[in-house]
């Protein structure tokens, strides 16, 4: 059985005469976008058009790098512990 989204794309490859991969790229590199533009830490908001703005809310940021700091403590505590 066929997903919704695999559906639609055959729909768009016959409307516009293209191979199914081409559409499926096209419709997932808008989400490749956002997603770079949030990692990259700029917190820059990003709009698309019909589905709306996405940014990386207040103090998020900030609450993603203590947890990378607190992760990367218990590493090297455990590599000194094994050494």
């Amino acid at each position: 059985m066929k997903s919704p989204h695999q559906k639609k794309y055959e729909e768009l490859s016959e409307a516009y005469g293209v191979p199914v991969h081409i559409v499926k790229s096209i419709v997932e590199s808008q989400f490749a976008f956002v997603a770079s533009v949030i990692q990259s830490g700029t917190d820059e908001a990003v709009r698309l058009q019909f589905l709306g703005t996405f940014q990386v809310s207040e103090g998020r940021r900030e609450k993603i790098d203590q947890k990378k700091m607190l992760a990367k403590k218990m590493r090297d505590e455990k590599n000194r512990q094994k050494k």
